[in-house]
């Protein structure tokens, strides 16, 4: 079985996000980077439906027609083995059947009742094309989207501590948090 590759970068010279990430409840951090990835990965998705050919095929308009940006893969594309429950991960990509045999291509098939050739087709990485073109624009977005995710949640959590309508957990967290800082 082969081993699915993850995409994954580092955003350097953010230091001061990832305290702010740190400061806000576990439950909230997760949302905020979960919502912040998922419009982060649009201008992929979209280069990604604009680099696929519109030749009049079905193969061409069913892999445009199911283009997906989601934290779940189905069964058949879960990798195995332990998950870290820890990472949040975002997928871009067609939900077509056949979307990974265009990206990656064929070797040459064969019927398996008459034995008769039925070609190969070359790879074509529409996906990891449309991910290097807008690989920058889509950093940018995730930067800015987390500033904006961060403060919008803490200006929420502010409020509800002010109602008194704050859950026990984040309480507990806020206040064992606070009792750090406090003491150190």
């Amino acid at each position: 079985m082969a081993r699915r590759e993850a995409f994954q970068f580092k955003i350097e010279g953010m230091k001061e996000l990832d305290k702010m990430l740190k400061e806000l409840p576990k439950s909230t951090r997760k949302t905020v980077v979960r919502n912040s990835l998922k419009k982060a990965a649009k201008p992929i998705a979209d280069a990604y439906k604009g680099n696929i050919p519109q030749s009049g095929r079905a193969t061409g308009k069913a892999l445009v027609n199911r283009v997906e940006i989601t934290s779940k893969l189905k069964p058949s594309q879960r990798s195995f083995g332990p998950r870290d429950r820890t990472m949040v991960e975002m997928f871009v990509g067609s939900s077509a059947p056949h979307a990974h045999l265009v990206e990656f291509g064929t070797g040459p098939r064969y019927q398996k009742e008459t034995g008769r050739y039925t070609g190969s087709m070359p790879p074509a990485p529409y996906l990891r094309n449309a991910f290097d073109a807008t690989r920058r624009q889509a950093l940018e977005i995730l930067r800015d989207e987390m500033w904006k995710n961060i403060m919008r949640s803490a200006e929420r959590i502010r409020k509800k501590a002010v109602r008194g309508t704050l859950g026990k957990r984040q309480h507990a967290e806020l206040l064992a948090k606070s009792r750090r800082r406090w003491f150190r």
